[in-house]
């Protein structure tokens, strides 16, 4: 960024969440650094969240409604990227709020590495009660390619970074997708050619009892393998230390899918979770659960879709 004062430009879809929206839209105003511009996508609300979304605009010309049918998170995201101004951008989901040096610690941060991606620690909140996550005992400088690719596996939110617009000229969120953004984030740090960190923590993730990683849901945990499974297929090509290092998240999630999931949602996304389990070998750092898990489906694949569909109906 140069010495004067660069646009930077915040992205928030809105849907139903007039209960937060208030307080998030609040703490992008306290900022430190003013040169701002904050892009709220109303994603065709049914409660009140437009009307609070137009309250603000009306105290604050840096807000800038857009206003879209319903078309979920990733489109969103996408409308509101596209209709940016600055060169550069931040995401924050409408249920979350930021500190006041959200901006002001990234701006520095990019300034002093020249860097594509800043990454910032975060704090996840809940019942109001905060735990922070940072990568550990990683001080503020430039992450090489290895660390910010291992970073990704666990850490692929959109929101606790900032990016240089230039980095979704052809990438975008997958519409109609759950954990889009591990879909995409690791996509943009492929492309980024310096990623820098910062162990503030400036953004806090509440937790507020409607996620998605505890659902059952076939199309959520189909989504959710889909989207790691895409990012290891990538990261065994060009970044094998790393695929080795992270192998138990992909089988994991491997697991969880055919444990789940009805083997006819999917036979080509079975076929491929199945082979991971298939072709490695049982990790000796994974809990016993899954090792038992593991060990069933090499023995026998029907036998433990078997034992696992009695469990179910036991359970209903």
């Amino acid at each position: 960024m140069s010495s004067a004062m660069e646009l930077i430009s915040v992205v928030v879809p809105v849907y139903n969440v007039a209960q937060y929206l208030p307080r998030c839209i609040e703490s992008l105003l306290k900022q430190t650094y003013s040169n701002i511009e904050i892009i709220l996508v109303n994603d065709g609300s049914t409660d009140t969240s437009l009307a609070i979304c137009k309250k603000y605009a009306k105290l604050d010309n840096r807000i800038k409604i857009i206003a879209q049918e319903n078309q979920g998170l990733s489109v969103a995201r996408n409308t509101g990227i596209k209709k940016t101004h600055g060169n550069y951008l931040m995401l924050v989901d409408s249920d979350d709020y930021v500190s006041p040096s959200f901006c002001a610690d990234a701006v520095e941060n990019q300034e002093r590495y020249h860097s594509d991606i800043v990454i910032f620690g975060y704090a996840r909140v809940t019942e109001g009660q905060k735990y922070q996550r940072l990568i550990a005992d990683k001080q503020a400088g430039v992450l090489s390619r290895e660390e910010a690719m291992d970073y990704s596996v666990e850490n692929s939110y959109a929101w606790n970074k900032l990016y240089r617009k230039s980095l979704f000229d052809d990438i975008k969120y997958p519409k109609g997708r759950y954990y889009e953004d591990g879909f995409t984030t690791y996509k943009l740090f492929a492309q980024a050619k310096v990623i820098s960190y910062t162990p503030n923590v400036n953004y806090f993730y509440v937790e507020n009892g409607n996620s998605i990683v505890a659902s059952k849901s076939s199309k959520i945990i189909a989504d959710q393998f889909e989207a790691i499974a895409n990012q290891f297929d990538f990261l065994r090509e060009n970044y094998p230390r790393v695929f080795a290092n992270n192998i138990n998240e992909l089988i994991i999630k491997a697991l969880r899918y055919c444990t789940f999931c009805p083997k006819s949602y999917n036979q080509g996304l079975y076929q491929r979770a199945y082979r991971v389990l298939k072709d490695n070998p049982i990790p000796k750092n994974i809990e016993k659960r899954y090792k038992v898990t593991m060990g069933l489906f090499k023995f026998s694949a029907p036998l433990a879709l078997w034992i696992f569909g009695i469990q179910r109906r036991r359970k209903q």
